[in-house]
């Protein structure tokens, strides 16, 4: 449920929701004329405050979160604002690097993140220096508000080539051609 406040203008009172929004309309009617809609009032989007990055499942919030191994499922928790009253239905939360932080997904814990504090399970993934984003439907037209990309990391472990898997078999998967010499080879991400 969105908050209300009254916003105080010379000759107008306006009831103003305290929603996550980019921008709002606000028609005036002053003794009995009324005015456009116009484009007068935006609100704060969302954004991720630092050292604040954790594991759900306990540990010191911290700029850096080192994973042991890159399975998806892990939960991990950021704080920050703005990002919505009912988080489940309007907020998503990616991750990737700063070149591209939406690049993975991170699902929401259903009813677990608020306006303050955001929890997600990660997806498989690799990389280090991984930056979250955190985006928030703004209510209408479809338009949505992006946070910065946060500037707490996130590191997975390195992929790791399997011995005695590298071969020369051209209809294998995973094939690598170099001069007309094809090899193939299993990468294992850490289990």
């Amino acid at each position: 449920m969105c908050a209300w406040y009254v916003l105080l203008i010379p000759l107008a009172v306006c009831n103003v929701s305290a929603c996550v929004r980019a921008f709002v309309c606000l028609p005036a009617c002053v003794t009995g004329q009324s005015s456009t809609l116009v484009n007068a009032l935006s609100y704060s989007g969302p954004y991720i405050t630092g050292n604040t990055l954790s594991l759900c499942s306990g540990g010191s919030p911290n700029t850096s979160l080192t994973l042991l191994n890159n399975t998806g499922g892990v939960c991990v928790t950021f704080t920050g604002g703005y990002f919505g009253s009912s988080p489940d239905s309007t907020t998503t939360v990616t991750y990737g690097p700063v070149t591209n932080p939406t690049l993975f997904s991170c699902a929401l814990v259903t009813g677990q993140s608020n306006n303050t504090r955001i929890y997600c399970d990660l997806q498989t993934s690799v990389g280090v220096n991984l930056l979250f984003q955190v985006h928030v439907q703004a209510g209408f037209n479809g338009l949505v508000q992006h946070s910065l990309a946060g500037t707490d990391t996130l590191h997975f472990p390195r992929p790791v080539i399997v011995a005695a898997t590298i071969r020369t078999n051209a209809l294998a998967a995973g094939i690598l051609c170099v001069s007309s010499m094809c090899l193939s080879l299993s990468i294992s991400l850490s289990p």
